[in-house]
């Protein structure tokens, strides 16, 4: 490549090049400000659309871009190469990034020890006061780690941080120092519930390195407050690396996201339905098999059974639980649920008979409509009642009449029969056009 020409160049205002062959890359921020980048200047994009071997490349043009802020100083470049480790540490001070690197690189051509010594000395003789105290000492740390020497105390100290960006940088330095560090992984969790996003996303990512079932509560953690794009997508893909630990400790029934229900129901979300069918029932599991409109019924009334006699409630409330005071924000759930009414202790409908005639009325699909109108009349022990009150509206009748195939019990099933047919004779005289 030629290299960027030794006169001073000319100003001239910035515009778009024309050029087809312009291949900008490899921009940086030189130590005098301005900013840099290259321009391979080739007939050929180079992501092997073309073979190597294409006679159209060019190995020997380019061009360097050097762009500045016109009528506008540039920086003066610091004395880098050669300098004292002192004089290095301060430059850790200066706002580029660029300044701090290339002092962090000069520095490890020094003994680890005297710059490890110094840097500490350093780093308790920081102003407090500075607006910048917490970067500088998170510099400091930067130090320790560009020289592979664990500093657990600064370590622990800028993990609680009041500058949210430094406990995240902190957890990235502890996911280098992880095997060094006693209890990372507790550390990690606290950092896991932290309130900035990017801490947590840190730490997140950083339970993606371990192979422990703790790793995985720490990733879980972080569903204790609220979520986006990013924690959302790293969170997953961490989960899909530990995948093979949780997947192994649910299905042997080791304790999980303890405490974390949230985190729980994250997990059995990711298993199928036969899957989480065949882990132990607790009462995690046991709600996810409820909500899983792909069961079969007995499963779920299984499911059901254990469930209420864990809280030690009924079996209808349960029910109700999940279908909310209208149909829920799942309705395929609560109408698949709703099938499971007509199979419950008739005594225990009968207490909940004012909830049903409500979830008769009002409820938000026709599958709970109908299962709560059939429901009604086992709690009766008679279609007398149900039948009166539907009969007032034909929405309503309707409703009942597609319930009654709900029920079970064939025998009480028939009851319905003389009150069904006429119904349904009427009915098909309407529809035939024939009077009567």
């Amino acid at each position: 490549m030629v290299p960027a020409s030794t006169a001073k160049p000319k100003k001239r205002a910035w515009s778009v090049p024309t050029d087809p062959n312009f291949r900008p890359s490899a921009v940086n921020v030189g130590p005098d400000g301005a900013i840099y980048f290259a321009d391979w200047h080739k007939p050929l994009i180079g992501h092997m659309q073309h073979h190597l071997r294409d006679p159209n490349r060019d190995h020997e043009h380019g061009r360097i871009y050097r762009i500045t802020y016109e009528d506008r100083p540039l920086l003066k470049r610091p004395q880098i190469d050669g300098q004292t480790i002192p004089a290095l540490l301060e430059l850790l001070k200066e706002p580029e990034n660029n300044t701090r690197e290339r002092a962090k690189i000069e520095l490890g051509k020094h003994d680890s020890a005297q710059v490890i010594a110094a840097v500490d000395k350093w780093a308790a003789s920081l102003d407090k006061n500075d607006p910048a105290y917490e970067h500088n000492l998170m510099e400091a740390l930067w130090v320790h780690q560009w020289h592979n020497i664990v500093s657990t105390d600064l370590l622990k100290r800028m993990l609680h941080s009041p500058e949210p960006h430094a406990r995240a940088a902190a957890g990235r330095v502890l996911c280098y120092w992880r095997d060094r560090v006693p209890d990372a992984l507790s550390l990690f969790k606290t950092l896991a519930e932290d309130e900035n996003p990017r801490a947590r996303l840190e730490a997140v990512r950083d339970a993606s390195f371990f192979n422990d079932i703790e790793a995985v509560n720490v990733a879980l953690t972080s569903l204790k407050r609220p979520t986006d794009y990013y924690l959302d997508y790293t969170l997953h893909e961490t989960l899909r690396q530990l995948d093979p630990l949780w997947r192994k400790a649910i299905a042997a029934g080791q304790p999980v996201a303890a405490g974390n229900a949230v985190g729980l129901g994250y997990l059995l979300r990711s298993l199928s339905t036969d899957e989480v069918l065949k882990i132990p029932r607790t009462s995690a599991v046991l709600e996810a098999i409820l909500d899983r409109t792909d069961a079969q019924d007995a499963d779920r009334l299984v499911a059901l059974i254990a469930l209420a006699k864990e809280k030690q409630t009924s079996r209808v409330a349960e029910l109700f639980a999940r279908f909310g005071d209208q149909s829920g924000s799942d309705a395929n759930a609560a109408s698949s649920l709703a099938r499971l009414l007509p199979w419950q202790l008739p005594v225990e409908l009968k207490a909940e008979r004012p909830r049903l005639a409500k979830l008769a009325a009002t409820g938000g699909s026709p599958e709970l409509r109908q299962a709560a109108w059939a429901t009604m009349a086992l709690a009766d022990n008679s279609f007398d009642a149900v039948w009166a009150e539907a009969s007032k509206s034909p929405a309503a009748l309707a409703d009942l009449l597609n319930g009654i195939p709900l029920l079970n019990d064939a025998d009480f099933r028939a009851q319905a029969y003389d009150r069904v047919k006429p119904a349904r004779d009427r009915n098909f005289n309407r529809v035939a056009g024939v009077d009567g």
